[in-house]
């Protein structure tokens, strides 16, 4: 998708819907030939429709969403791209007890089966690239930076509210 991002590619040759409907493709170039970016949206958009809304759907709630310990803000403008009101909590945690958390649980991949992270040191390297990402990233989707460890604070929770625009059940 973040190529199809960029201003001048692809060129708009490559689109099907620049060409006549009765085109005939026989004797042309058709390697770099793709559906319009609203097929391709609604492509995007039927599957992700299809994984979290329609499940949501069916224990009748209208709010959906998702939590993932390992994706970027990339994945958030992806996800922003496709749905433009959507709202993102990027939650970074004390590196010591992100790893005490996630030590029970030592077969992990950052990208499965070439990058694991087995060792301590190969966790705090993804601890710290992701913490930075969402340092440095998360307002290119509006998103709300918080420290896992603040949570349950009184301020935290009317910060968590105002951004969602729902109130949040009592935790207790």
């Amino acid at each position: 998708v973040s190529a199809f991002a960029q201003m001048d590619w692809p060129p708009g040759f490559f689109f099907a819907d620049n060409y006549p409907d009765q085109t005939d493709f026989t004797n042309e170039f058709v390697a770099n030939l793709y559906p319009s970016m609203e097929e391709f949206l609604g492509a995007h958009l039927a599957y992700f429709e299809r994984l979290l809304v329609a499940p949501a759907a069916r224990f009748n709630k209208a709010r959906w969403g998702l939590k993932e310990v390992a994706l970027t803000t990339d994945d958030a403008c992806y996800l922003k791209w496709l749905f433009p009101n959507a709202r993102f909590l990027f939650l970074y945690r004390s590196p010591y007890h992100a790893y005490r958390s996630y030590r029970h649980w030592r077969d992990w991949y950052r990208s499965w089966p070439d990058e694991p992270i087995f060792t301590a040191t190969s966790f705090g390297r993804w601890w710290k690239e992701l913490t930075a990402d969402f340092v440095r990233n998360h307002q290119k989707v509006g998103g709300l930076l918080l420290p896992y460890e603040t949570l349950s604070a009184p301020d935290t929770r009317k910060r968590l509210e105002d951004y969602l625009g729902i109130m949040l059940a009592d935790p207790s």
